[in-house]
């Protein structure tokens, strides 16, 4: 089977129940504040982007759609509130890419926004930014600590990933190896994110039962495909009291 033809029956599959699960967890946790969000970026977000139901539930002002594999034709599109974007997402976080980040910054109403001003004007605009079965592919390391800045007080990052999933031959050497590195490293960045909820996407879906939250000793499980869900840290006290322990 050709990879366009696996890729398509495996979204056709699964695409929906997918989006259904991340929205089960997180919409009732967010429900009462989508009021104050404004962008959601789905990063790495594929042919069939896994935010479209958050998109319906949510109605975001914005959203961002970005991905290295989108057609050419794509790049710069606007349908509705969302605009497409192809990127290579370590790329713009390495504060590169000033062209995409000046089309993104103009989509959400800031204007036209010189180098000089780009990475400051897009700070803390990004309410819940979507890795959906992306980390294996990228520097994750990088990438969330690189996405960091441009998500609002008190917003989100969700990720469902499982390592080894995926096309191997596309794999990062640094991408996710083992759901115990990803959540051990997470955890020595509790001064950013407070982690709100851990839990098993294989065991958790309708199909299986109520969702389920990820014992600890279940991390070191690679088969364990996990929904993580982010809040970026607010509290200034916080954070110093954190940054002590972790450093």
């Amino acid at each position: 089977m050709y990879k366009f033809e696996w890729e398509n029956r495996w979204v056709d599959i699964h695409s929906n129940t997918i989006m259904d699960f991340i929205a089960g967890v997180l919409c009732p946790q967010v429900i009462f504040e989508r009021d104050k969000i404004d962008v959601i970026a789905d990063l790495g977000c594929g042919h069939r982007p896994k935010s479209d139901i958050l998109n319906i539930i949510l109605k975001p002002k914005y959203r961002i759609l970005l991905d290295i594999g989108l057609p050419k034709e794509k790049d710069g599109e606007i349908i509705g509130n969302s605009l497409y974007v192809k990127a290579d997402m370590e790329e713009l976080l390495k504060e590169m890419g000033y062209d995409q980040k000046r089309r993104i910054a103009k989509f959400i109403g800031l204007g036209d926004v010189s180098p000089e001003r780009i990475e400051r004007e897009l700070e803390e605009k990004i309410d819940i930014a979507l890795f959906s079965d992306v980390l294996n592919y990228v520097d994750y390391k990088l990438v969330l600590d690189g996405i960091h800045r441009y998500i609002a007080k008190g917003g989100r990052v969700i990720i469902l990933n499982k390592p080894r999933r995926g096309y191997g031959e596309f794999f990062s050497d640094k991408g996710v190896k083992s759901n115990w590195k990803l959540i051990d490293y997470l955890e020595s960045k509790r001064r950013y994110y407070t982690i709100e909820r851990c839990l098993d996407a294989r065991r958790s879906r309708p199909s299986f039962g109520p969702w389920r939250e990820v014992e600890w000793a279940e991390y070191k499980d690679d088969n364990t495909w996990i929904l993580l869900i982010l809040k970026k840290e607010t509290s200034l006290i916080r954070k110093k009291i954190l940054s002590s322990n972790y450093k």
